[in-house]
């Protein structure tokens, strides 16, 4: 069965703002992917150790569990009700264990870290027998369980990770537990990366190419398209609601955390000359910098031109469906992809990686350095000059989602990087 080849990385350009040491990946595994020969009458096994069942990867989760070719096992922690890192509401469509769980919050660096335990994970692997380990990476000491599971068994592991966030500095205890992650990192069969700059931290650490996958993180993009078709009646009666009508929408979606830089997008934004005085900021989301991000917008005087909905999980495809242009000026991977699911073009900055495999820079957006308000101000004037270029970005923003980062290829790029640790075994 052939293969469908993707870009070598000297064929694609890196968008401004973007490490040049950082190329962009093509994708490893054959399309489609082929399982080995012993698994032609049965499923292959496949636990998933994650941190908790977050509801951004739900559908993910879904997706993998619907496959007639794995039968899959999701083992998580109880995390933190109320907060990002806590379960799903709705677990339907999987087959998920929440296991007990002992946790500890630890700062270092200015960054909180969740140690995390599930002393019930050896048990419960056992209990599953799997065939391979898809496992979260840089989630200690579960990959520490894990890991010795993985060698008391000979169960093979794919090692599911973002590598590290570039610009990120750890020292001190962060940076101890850095060097702990990669000493488990480096025994897995198969790395599978959410972007290119994963692999190419991968490939840095010496990793075997063929072992390094790029999945590039999208949301599940059909799902977009039927929940488009389902609510766009919708659209109409919320724009007039919000007093959107004849006005040209700036949309920002997600947590109101400090790594979003919802500052920087309020400071840009009211930079913008009179020429944008139609232009309205539409800020979907919530959490602990909302506050902040209010009484920032009152002191910059915007607040007539800014609406905070809060936080919005059923139903957020008629806020994107508002949209004109989507801003996120923080860390900020999955909403890139639902955002271009929606014929949107995307400004962005440094987040996990994935906006260097989804940005062509000029083309459907732009890549911004971080905390650069004046940059940022300037790409959202003139992204906004013209309502022509503007859809023509969007719809190259559709052509990417169609060719090269949907769901389909997501997904098989992950049975590829199974079917590959399978083979190692």
């Amino acid at each position: 069965m052939s293969s469908s080849r993707e870009p070598t990385p000297s064929q694609v350009d890196v968008p401004a703002g973007s490490p040049q040491s950082v190329l962009r990946q093509p994708r490893r595994g054959q399309y489609p992917a082929v399982p080995p020969a012993e698994f032609a009458d049965r499923p292959i096994r496949v636990a998933i150790v994650y941190a908790v069942l977050y509801r951004f990867r739900m559908p993910i989760f879904r997706r993998l569990s619907s496959d007639d070719g794995l039968r899959v096992k999701i083992l998580v922690g109880q995390g933190v009700p109320g907060t990002k890192f806590s379960n799903a509401p709705d677990a339907s469509g999987v087959d998920a264990e929440i296991l007990w769980t002992l946790q500890k919050q630890v700062v270092s660096t200015g960054r909180s870290v969740t140690m995390m335990f599930n002393p019930t994970l050896p048990f419960r692997l056992w209990r599953f027998r799997p065939d391979v380990l898809l496992i979260q990476g840089g989630m200690l000491p579960n990959n520490w369980l894990t890991w010795a599971y993985s060698k008391l068994t000979g169960t093979p592991v794919v090692w599911w990770s973002l590598g590290e966030v570039r610009e990120r500095k750890f020292n001190g205890l962060s940076g101890k537990y850095r060097k702990w992650v990669r000493a488990v990192e480096k025994t897995s069969d198969a790395f599978a990366g959410y972007s290119s700059p994963a692999v190419d931290y991968f490939l840095s650490q010496g990793y075997p190419e063929d072992r390094c996958f790029n999945l590039v993180n999208v949301v599940d993009t059909d799902l977009v398209a039927e929940q488009m078709h389902a609510t766009q009646d919708q659209v109409p009666a919320l724009r007039k609601q919000l007093g959107l009508e004849g006005q040209q929408v700036i949309l920002f979606v997600g947590s109101l955390i400090e790594t979003k830089g919802i500052d920087t997008l309020l400071r840009a934004f009211a930079r913008l000359d009179s020429a944008a005085d139609s232009a309205k900021l539409l800020i979907v989301g919530d959490g602990p910098e909302r506050e902040n991000a209010e009484r920032l917008a009152v002191e910059l005087e915007i607040t007539e031109r800014v609406i905070f909905v809060g936080a919005v999980y059923e139903g957020v495809s008629t806020y994107f469906q508002l949209g004109d242009l989507l801003v996120l000026p923080g860390t900020g991977g999955l909403a890139i992809s639902e955002g271009m699911a929606h014929g949107l073009p995307v400004i962005c900055s440094i987040g996990d990686g994935v906006e260097l495999d989804l940005i062509d820079d000029g083309e459907n957006g732009f890549c911004v350095p971080p905390k650069d308000v004046d940059v940022l101000a300037e790409k959202i004037a003139h992204s906004l000059e013209s309502p022509e270029r503007l859809q023509e970005m969007g719809e190259h923003s559709l052509k990417i989602i169609r060719e090269r980062a949907n769901i389909d290829r997501y997904l098989n790029e992950m049975r590829a990087a199974i079917f590959r640790a399978l083979e190692r075994r």
